[in-house]
């Protein structure tokens, strides 16, 4: 584990597989430092064939509050099931804020590789990051292209099954 911070609009997301068919009820992440003024919402993508991730299973309706240490999370009204095998997109986005907050997060070294940045280089490309207003609902689909991944630290993801 290591702290996950983020940026004005900034949308961040990593894959996720399951071994085994699951079903979910909540998405959360742990706030170690409060912002101010913060907030943010989780995501899910489905991939498409070629495992990039395409339709959109689930974006928060309510912004949650990153203004106090804890645990921050969707109830979401229908539950997920996440098929065995299959890659999935799960993130997050930060809205506005005066002092952003800090996230649990995984390490580079302990996220999915996603490829190096150049051939020369050293930096495993770890999630695809965008810049989407907060205002603006995330695409119904969403349209990968190569330079959308990057190497950092994502967000780690806390589920609830049912």
């Amino acid at each position: 584990n290591t702290n996950y911070t983020s940026a004005l609009d900034r949308v961040d997301m990593a894959p996720f597989i399951t071994s085994r068919p699951l079903r979910v009820d909540q998405i959360s992440f742990a706030v170690v430092t409060a912002g101010s003024a913060a907030y943010g919402r989780a995501f899910v993508y489905k991939c498409k064939t070629d495992n990039w991730p395409a339709n959109l299973l689930f974006e928060g309706d309510t912004n949650l509050d990153l203004n106090s240490v804890n645990f921050r999370g969707h109830t979401l009204a229908s539950p997920i099931t996440f098929e065995t095998n299959r890659v999935y997109w799960v993130g997050w986005r930060f809205g506005a804020a005066t002092t952003y907050a800090v996230l649990r997060g995984l390490n580079i070294s302990s996220s999915p590789n996603l490829g190096l940045a150049a051939s020369s280089s050293n930096n495993y490309l770890s999630v695809l990051r965008r810049t989407i207003p907060f205002a603006t609902r995330l695409p119904t689909t969403w349209g990968f292209v190569e330079s959308d991944m990057a190497a950092s630290v994502a967000p780690s993801i806390r589920m609830r099954a049912v």
